[in-house]
């Protein structure tokens, strides 16, 4: 995709930091991208390729690896969208691209790839696949043998290993490997974070099949119900480790992955968020990460890019499952102990964020800043979502100990607070069940109220015809702004298409606010492209922009799992396919307006593309009371129907808006486009 050309433009705010309508264009021009489809009509389309899950799900990192996709409708790629940066092609030996049930896609990403969780998205020249998930990982794969499910017969594996399988009902797999006596490996299920149906547990056996004395995990605190378990052998010899669902429950969506190594076991990032475009030393918190030094990272400067990944590694260089660092605007800190008096508070220096550690049971932390009369502040604490399983409650506090506001107990750590007075105040942080240890680890932040707006999409990928359009419906959240808003689309070169959203709009808040309509020229080359859909508006003479989220629909793709890479924050995609096989259009003769009791023509045309010289069945919506109509097909042969609209002696004045839709056949699919609306008026 080109960039956009940087020019002479207004600035914009992005979280802070002004930049140019050129740069918001160029740093939005490769993020990348539940389906939805709209055509001339806004039905889902039938001709769009199904891909089942990949098999195998884990990949090298960094390392060339073909896709094998299986499906229907798999003829015809136009391109394969991965949330990393790849060079992807289909080789045309063996009939590849031409055959419905499969497709081989070669890959080859940068030597710099992120390991963990990643998503692939096929379009043809018909439509655009479903979000499918992969693994990319260091360690050598190998998938699960239907000997595993035997425990007579476990499979054997050389370690490190990450072994693909997935359980049936009643069943579990079992796999036999050799430690050596005091050595440490680090046994971890990646299962729910997959999206997988499986709520997975592992337990150790010894060569004869006596459970080991705590060896056994189910979940693990920060890994979304994924268990893991690090385990020192006491001596050397051959030992089983079983992986089954708790429940005993299995299936064709209940597959994961087993990761066995001896590396580092870490749950999140210390700190957790480091400032967009500034260099960082950045630690681990987990139950192995004694003795690893900190990792010096470069944060992107990209404003909208939410998160980076970071893997920890250990001596023998074996990685382990990569955590995510929030990319922030503000000034990120680290706690200083002590900090756990009001008299040893750690002084802020107005807005910023602070990642801390709750280190023992009962540990508090105390933070303090200056604040004006009246000044509304917003201090917020995040731990769940950003991988810390810590739990924590905030208190405020005035410079004589009076306590001024506590965040609710049962609801997220957060307050939206105003000072009563000029003066010190501070903040302070403890466990709100008062626990402690070293992975309890929080970020809070401390910013003065902005008013602004949020924006969410309700699909992650969207379809868009050559000579057609696309309605992308746009959902507005406010704070405390209730003003205008322009919604805008950075996408492949050609596409175009704006929306304004009024004042006070949505009237309803959980509805779209309006729908961005987005037109394709019809020389656009077919294929999938990055798409990111952008709002900006003057707020307090501020010029802020913000990109919608599509983390709600990948999510509902992924079983509703509660925490997804938000690094995937703004990354949809737009497919251009093939131009609709035909179009309709349709009028009134006489247009002048219809008295009750007579009747009128309805004229539909259609012009077909050359791959359709089917029929076209048509249907009328819209008619009001006592108006009827008999709508009759264009047949095979014919390019026009005309059928009369008839108003009943009883039918009331008014107008009324129909819609002519039409159906035909393609690949025994059936495919509807609507024309464009009618006006009909009853008048005496």
């Amino acid at each position: 995709m080109q960039p956009t050309p940087a020019d002479s433009l207004p600035l914009f705010k992005l979280g802070g930091r002004l930049v140019s309508r050129g740069l918001v264009g160029r740093l939005l021009a490769f993020a990348t991208g539940c389906s939805i489809f709209h055509g001339q009509a806004g039905a889902q389309n039938p001709l769009q390729p199904a891909v089942n899950p990949l098999a195998p799900l884990s990949y090298p990192r960094g390392q060339g690896f073909d896709l094998n996709l299986a499906g229907t409708q798999l003829a015809q790629p136009s391109g394969l969208m991965l949330s990393f940066p790849a060079q992807v092609s289909f080789p045309p030996e063996n009939k590849n691209g031409t055959e419905p049930a499969r497709l081989l896609a070669r890959v080859q990403p940068r030597p710099d790839t992120p390991a963990g969780l990643h998503v692939a998205r096929l379009a043809t020249r018909l439509g655009v696949g479903p979000d499918r998930l992969l693994w990319l990982d260091d360690l050598p794969g190998l998938q699960a043998l239907p000997a595993a499910r035997n425990k007579a017969t476990p499979q054997v594996i050389t370690l490190p290993s990450l072994v693909q399988g997935r359980v049936d009902a009643e069943q579990a797999d079992w796999f036999r490997f050799r430690a050596e006596a005091r050595q440490t490996l680090v046994f971890e299920v990646i299962g729910r974070r997959l999206g997988s149906a499986v709520d997975p547990q592992i337990t150790l056996f010894d060569a004869v099949g006596r459970e080991l004395k705590k060896g056994h995990a189910n979940d693990a605190p920060g890994l979304q119900s994924d268990p893991r378990l690090v385990f020192t052998f006491p001596v050397a010899g051959e030992f089983v480790v079983q992986v089954r669902d708790t429940a005993w429950q299995g299936g064709a969506d209940f597959h994961y992955l087993l990761r066995v190594a001896d590396c580092p076991a870490a749950t999140c990032a210390v700190p957790l968020a480091i400032r967009r475009g500034s260099k960082a030393l950045v630690g681990f918190a987990g139950p192995r990460v004694d003795g690893l030094a900190p990792l010096e990272v470069q944060a992107p400067s990209d404003p909208f890019l939410s998160a980076i990944r970071v893997t920890p590694r250990g001596l023998t260089g074996q990685p382990g499952t990569p955590v995510e660092v929030q990319l922030s605007d503000l000034n990120e800190l680290v706690e200083q102990e002590p900090n756990d008096t009001a008299d040893k508070a750690q002084k802020l220096p107005g807005a910023c964020g602070m990642t801390g550690r709750i280190e023992k049971r009962g540990d508090i932390d105390r933070y303090s800043f200056k604040a004006s009369k009246d000044q509304r502040w917003i201090i917020e604490a995040k731990t769940i979502e950003l991988g810390s399983p810590a739990e924590v409650l905030l208190t405020v506090f005035d410079a004589k100990g009076a306590k001024l506001a506590e965040t609710n107990p049962t609801a997220a750590a957060r307050l939206d607070w105003k000072a009563p007075a000029d003066g010190d105040f501070q903040v302070q942080v403890e466990h709100l069940h008062l626990w402690g240890g070293p992975d309890e680890v929080y970020r809070v932040t401390l910013e003065p109220f902005a008013a602004g707006f949020t924006l969410a999409l309700q699909a992650d990928r969207f379809e868009v015809r050559r000579d057609g359009s696309v309605e992308i419906p746009v959902l507005v959240t406010r704070q405390d702004y209730a003003g205008p808003i322009e919604i805008s689309a950075q996408g492949p070169l050609g596409i175009t298409g704006t929306l304004s959203i009024a004042a006070g709009q949505p009237a309803k808040p959980a509805e779209p606010a309006g729908s961005l309509r987005l037109t394709c020229p019809g020389n656009l080359p077919l294929g999938i492209h990055p798409l990111v859909v952008l709002g900006t508006a003057d707020v307090a003479g501020v010029r802020l922009a913000r990109a919608a989220s599509v983390l709600g629909p990948i999510r509902a793709g992924m079983a509703n799992l509660s925490r997804l890479p938000t690094a995937w924050e703004s990354q949809a995609a737009l497919a251009v396919i093939e131009k609709a096989p035909f179009q309709i259009t349709a009028r009134l003769e006489p247009v002048t307006p219809v008295a009750p009791g007579k009747e009128t023509v309805l004229v539909v045309t259609v012009q077909r593309q050359s791959d359709f010289q089917g029929e076209v069945v048509l249907s009328v919506a819209g008619l009001p009371a006592n108006v009827t109509t008999a709508a009759v097909p264009i047949t095979k042969d014919k390019t026009e129907a005309r059928f009369p609209v008839k108003a009943a002696a009883n039918a009331a004045e008014g107008k009324a808006s129909l819609v002519v839709t039409g159906k035909g056949k393609i690949a025994d699919k059936e495919l509807g486009f609507n024309a464009g609306a009618v006006e009909l008026t009853i008048k005496k």
